[in-house]
């Protein structure tokens, strides 16, 4: 992997350089092993302290228990006399004294060491005497031949015989010394606390330069330790507060902060700055209190890194062990805790296993960056044990754990370079991935618009022919010359019309499916009727098939509903159709049930179920999801290689609109059955009737001399018809001209405002003009805006209405802002084109009687055909009853022709009942009958 982030590694090599810089830009002596003392005696006469460097006052010294000899006391030297050696460094806890007794770690005693020079002559500074570390109380001086003292004394805290007379200090000291031929040190050491008490650290002596410079290169490397573990803390919470939902960040930087406050108490620097006696014990607490802290920071820290393997009882065995060890700290005197140090080494030490055992884990899993944490943290292992074995004086190094911690975080610095990288990059490819988001959902706009425009124009030329069809249908459709077949022929051709519309306002509703944007346009409707007519749309196909349609409908459906009829409408057609293409023999049943209402509904609302169970092959179970997604078929449907797969996504999203939705019930082999559910609203006969009845206009209605007449004759409406196509400028003129309106056409924009003027200058302009909006040579926006600004001259009023083919949103919305006052969608019907002229015109119509035996005309023929069949013979009713259950064309055929030399009035009106498919009804009839003769 190829890590990119060059600046995090640069600074990483420079901490790497100046740590070396540091530790190598000393003096540089010649490596010679110092001696030791023997039997209290250094000799360091041939030591060059030029060449060889400062030495460590190891050895055998003089050893004095219980004894605390006043420095200043005369005649030192023949004072003290003693034959017990005692090993620095060392601890006096277990040690045997030379009348044979075995001392404790807690104590106080005298050491003293003499130390001969070299020529004074060989010595180009002072010396220094330096002790780097002690934890107890002491006082250490030099005193020459004479017993004189040749320095000030290094002293850490005051020395005493007990507990309640000593006081222990954390502090590092050092003192400059004449060289004199031999020295006296004399040490006094008190310890009432460690659990190993006694000269751990031997003092040291050199050239002043050199011990200064030893000084210096100690307290830059550990502050240069403390500065690193700092700024990592406050860099992982940095990172945290950006990124919050990592909380290993969180528990890194507290790590870090604990460990830096470890390495301020460790190394006595707080301490030094705040030398008051009463604060030694809050030091020792909060050293061994930072202790369980950072460990169990970082087992928390190792638990969010690693979820999946740092669980179980061991990870909540280390917190509650630290936790509990951590109070021990707070609550208890640091004397008592030095007596369970070796415990806490033991948890330390187990811990650190379980951790390493969870890295080399993760690492064998593959678990990214691991093989770099446990590096790191293998480094911080060992010095942790180093400063173990240190502190128990097993081992004669000294604490280096520190410069572990330092390490650690230097390998968390390269994982933290690494994640950034990583982050880096991904906001990267973030980025790129948004860039090339936007520019396919522009180049998606685009299509879509294009698309748009294309449905826009194709639903242009497909409604401006079906305009025609539906027109002259509608016109044709008033005259009396027409047979009841003619008339029903008609009807049907309309309402074929009306669906073929349908379909191509579907066409624009996939797209706004797409765009999210399809809505309801909800109206009162008769179901009742709704299903009729899909039933006449549909029955051709199965005819021509060889099918039976059977339609069923519970009677607490309601009649009357309110909802989005043309969706509702081709919801069922597309169902049908579909059930159609794939079932070649046997049929369909449609039912019609009403289900309980839904929680939290009014009683107005209505739950409707439409079940469409056919016997085709059926569908597979792994393709019933499949088939409501888009362009994609099931076997069968590939197979048939018919439709596109629109057909049920479409009507699914119909019914999800009208809080419903659409489930399928299939057997392979057996059929299907798919059942539509959805929710309507109860409404009334006559709203139903001022809705979908509309009565024939047959004239204007005359207003009297007070109201703008003329001669007691109706006033003239001047309308302007402007249509490219000849065809719909027919259908207008021969709609209008039989009701009084008087007529004039134009073609296009430029004829139209001529005409406008024409009319103008006789006085009397357009009242309205019905404006087509694609035209050649002018088209009707620019048309309608200059007719608008000529009316708005001459202080006269043109209503101008708009009449297209186009019914984009988008385009109506264009069209009313340019200046026209109301739109109309091609194809339009007689009712739309009188009901605009009278909301813009304020005009009243007279229209043709209403025949008022719809209602009640089927009852009545119902009660005929009851009547008739009554005289017929029981087999055949049973007979013929059994064939219409059956579906028997042929049976039924056959039946009627034994009939119709008796009777051919009622073979007729069956026949035309079977024609319409009313089956249901013929059945019905037959069964009172039935149930007539039998009660008789």
């Amino acid at each position: 992997m190829q890590i990119v982030m060059k600046p995090m590694y640069f600074r990483n090599l420079l901490y790497l350089i100046i740590f070396l810089i540091l530790s190598g830009c000393g003096p540089q002596y010649s490596g010679k092993t110092p001696p030791k003392a023997v039997n209290g005696v250094l000799d360091l006469s041939d030591w060059d302290f030029e060449k060889d460097g400062p030495v460590n006052l190891k050895g055998e010294w003089e050893f004095y228990w219980e004894k605390l000899y006043e420095v200043t006391a005369p005649g030192l030297g023949n004072a003290i006399s003693s034959n017990t050696m005692f090993s620095v460094p060392g601890t006096w806890n277990n040690f045997e004294l030379s009348d044979g007794r075995v001392l404790g770690s807690h104590g106080y005693a005298t050491l003293r060491l003499t130390v001969r020079l070299p020529e004074m002559e060989t010595i180009s500074s002072p010396l220094r005497l330096y002790l780097r570390r002690a934890r107890s109380a002491y006082v250490l001086q030099a005193f020459n031949g004479q017993n004189q003292p040749l320095a000030r004394a290094i002293q850490g805290g005051v020395v005493g015989k007990d507990r309640d007379f000593y006081t222990p200090q954390f502090r590092r000291s050092s003192t400059t010394i004449p060289a004199d031929r031999e020295w006296q040190l004399l040490w006094q050491i008190s310890d009432f606390d460690s659990s190993n008490g006694g000269p751990i650290n031997p003092p040291r002596v050199g050239l002043d330069s050199s011990i200064l410079w030893e000084q210096e290169l100690e307290r830059s490397i550990h502050f240069l330790n403390l500065g690193i573990l700092l700024v990592m803390g406050i860099y992982h919470w940095i990172v945290f507060s950006l990124r919050p939902q990592d909380r290993s960040l969180f528990w890194f930087g507290c790590f870090s902060f604990t460990m830096a406050f470890y390495g301020l108490m460790q190394k006595h620097y707080l301490p030094a700055a705040f030398p008051q006696s009463h604060f030694f014990e809050l030091y020792r607490d909060v050293t061994y209190l930072c202790i369980c802290l950072g460990l169990m920071t970082f087992c928390l820290f190792l638990r969010c890194v690693f979820p999946g393997q740092a669980r179980g009882r061991w990870f909540h065995g280390f917190i509650a062990a630290y936790l509990i060890m951590g109070l021990f700290v707070v609550m208890s005197p640091f004397h008592v805790i030095t007596q369970i140090s070796n415990g806490l080494y033991l948890l330390i030490l187990t811990s650190l296993g379980w951790c390493l055992w969870l890295l080399i884990k993760a690492m064998r899993e593959n678990r990214l960056l691991s093989l770099v944490m446990l590096g790191g943290f293998l480094l911080l292992s060992l010095t942790i044990i180093n400063d173990i074995l240190h502190a128990a004086v097993i081992i004669r190094t000294t604490y280096l754990s520190e410069y572990g911690f330092s390490l650690f975080i230097l390998s968390q610095a390269i994982i933290i370079a690494i994640q950034n990288q990583w982050v880096h990059r991904d906001k990267q490819q973030a980025q790129m991935d948004k860039l090339q988001a936007e520019l396919a959902q522009k180049q998606a706009d685009f299509a879509n618009q294009a698309k748009s425009e294309f449905l826009a124009n194709m639903s242009h030329e497909l409604r401006t022919p079906l305009n025609a069809i539906i027109g002259f249908s509608q016109i044709v459709s008033h005259s009396h010359l027409l047979s009841k077949e003619d008339q029903e022929n008609l009807r049907i051709i309309n309402r074929s019309g009306d669906h073929l519309l349908s379909m191509i306002n579907d066409i624009l509703d996939m797209s706004k499916i797409e765009a999210g944007r399809i809505t309801l346009n909800e109206t009162v409707f008769d179901l009742y009727c709704l299903m009729d007519d899909v039933r006449d749309i549909c029955k051709i196909r199965f005819e021509n098939k060889g099918l039976f349609m059977r339609f069923e409908r519970d009677p607490d459906v309601p009649r009357y509903i309110r909802t989005d009829e043309t969706r509702l409408r081709q919801l069922l057609i597309n169902l049908l159709n579909n059930a159609a293409k794939f079932t070649n023999k046997g049929g369909v049943t449609v039912r019609l049930k009403g289900r309980t209402n839904p929680v939290n509904e009014s009683n107005d609302t209505a739950c409707l179920r439409f079940e469409v169970e056919d016997t085709g092959p059926g569908i597979r179970p792994e393709d019933i999801d499949r088939i409501f997604n888009p362009f994609v078929q099931d076997k069968t449907g590939l197979e048939s290689s018919e439709g596109t797969g629109l057909g049920l996504p479409i009507s699914r999203k119909f019914a999800q609109l009208m809080k419903g939705d659409i489930t399928v019930e299939s057997h392979v082999g057996k059929g299907s059955l798919f059942k539509i559910d959805i929710q309507v609203s109860r409404r009334d006969h006559h709203e139903s009737q001022e809705q979908k009845f509309h009565r024939k206009v047959i004239a204007l209605k005359p207003v009297h001399q007070n109201d703008k007449s003329l001669d007691g004759q109706p006033f003239s409406y001047r309308v302007l018809i402007v249509d490219d196509v000849s065809t719909n400028r027919l259908v207008l003129t021969k709609l209008l001209s039989p009701v009084g309106f008087e007529i004039r056409e134009a073609s296009n924009g430029q004829e139209a405002i001529e005409a406008w003027k024409d009319w103008q200058e006789e006085g009397h302009p357009p009242d309205l003009i019905w404006m087509d909006i694609y035209m050649p040579v002018l088209d009707g926006q620019q048309a309608t805006k200059e007719i608008k600004q000529m009316a708005k001259q001459q202080g006269c009023n043109t209503v101008i209405i708009a009449i297209s083919a186009s019914t984009l949103n988008k385009n109506v919305e264009a069209i009313i802002s340019e200046g026209c006052d109301d739109f109309v969608s091609k194809p339009f019907t007689e009712s739309e084109i009188f009901e605009k002229m009278s909301k813009h015109l304020g005009i009243s119509y007279l229209y043709e009687e209403l025949d008022k035996t719809n209602e009640s005309d089927s009852s009545k023929k119902n009660e005929e055909i009851l009547e008739m069949i009554r005289n017929l013979p029981l087999n055949w009713k049973r007979a013929m009853k059994q064939a219409i259950e059956e579906i028997n064309p042929n049976q039924i055929s056959i039946l009627l022709e034994q009939i119709r030399e008796q009777d051919e009035k009622l073979t007729d009106a069956i026949q035309m009942k079977i024609d319409q498919f009313e089956y249901n009804k013929i059945l019905e009839i037959i069964q009172k009958d039935i149930d007539h003769s039998s009660n008789e």
